[in-house]
């Protein structure tokens, strides 16, 4: 698993947040400052699993500093860890593809659960964007029986997201799950569908694959219909783009 870089001025939170990755089993670096952060990410260009900045109260600047990182590094997942309400800092950093953001004021367990879920969900094993584009590309991939492209491009997308708070199996040690939901309106064959479904699962196997061998995880994939919808409103003026 690739390291995760933590990034603040305070000495106590840092420290804070070093003992806490190290207990989660994740491996990390440390900076006290934006120029010591720079370097070991120019030292350790595109191994570094998520950058975590710590944020005081009112603090100015922290565009500025996630700008320099991702100038570096542009695929770098930043991770904010703060006791300023998450809203205003998410409002603030609205523009900069924030991955996460950890509540510095809460419980020792509880920030330990959500640095635990931020840095795998950022960091190699989970590589979420990879995995978005990938799905991206096996849906529009796809063929009807009759060489028809199934899913329009303009109207396919993936999202993807951590659950802030979960439990899995009989929740004594740290098992993961990942469940995927595709949602497909009528009118598809049924053959379309299962190789839809059976496409989507070879990606997500062959992108978890060392993390299958590594930790338990359970994976579900599902897709439903929505036949009979009461009302399906769709603004959208991407699919001149691709219908010429």
């Amino acid at each position: 698993m690739e390291p995760v870089l933590v990034v603040d001025s305070a000495n106590a939170s840092r420290a804070e947040m070093m003992d806490l990755l190290q207990r989660a089993s994740i491996p990390a670096l440390e900076a006290g400052g934006i120029a010591r952060a720079t370097q070991l990410l120019r030292e350790h260009a595109g191994g570094i699993g998520a950058v975590l900045i710590g944020v005081e109260p009112g603090e100015r600047g922290v565009d500025l500093t996630v700008e320099e990182f991702r100038r570096i590094d542009p695929d770098v997942p930043i991770i904010i860890n703060s006791s300023e309400d998450r809203l205003v800092l998410a409002g603030q950093l609205a523009d900069l593809n924030i991955a996460a953001f950890i509540d510095r004021a809460v419980h020792d367990w509880r920030a330990r659960d959500e640095l635990s879920i931020a840095t795998y969900w950022c960091g190699d094993y989970a590589q979420s964007a990879a995995l978005c584009r990938e799905l991206l590309a096996v849906l529009i991939e796809q063929k009807d029986e009759n060489g028809k492209q199934l899913y329009p491009i303009g109207g396919t997308r993936v999202l993807a997201y951590p659950a802030q708070h979960y439990a899995v199996a009989d929740a004594k040690r740290d098992d993961a799950f990942m469940y995927i939901n595709a949602r497909i309106a009528e009118g598809r064959s049924d053959a379309a569908k299962q190789k839809t479904g059976d496409a989507m699962l070879a990606v997500v196997k062959r992108r978890f694959a060392e993390l299958f061998e590594n930790r338990l995880i359970g994976i579900t994939l599902q897709i439903d219909e929505s036949p009979g919808q009461v009302y399906d409103a769709k603004h959208n003026n991407l699919h001149p783009l691709f219908n010429q």
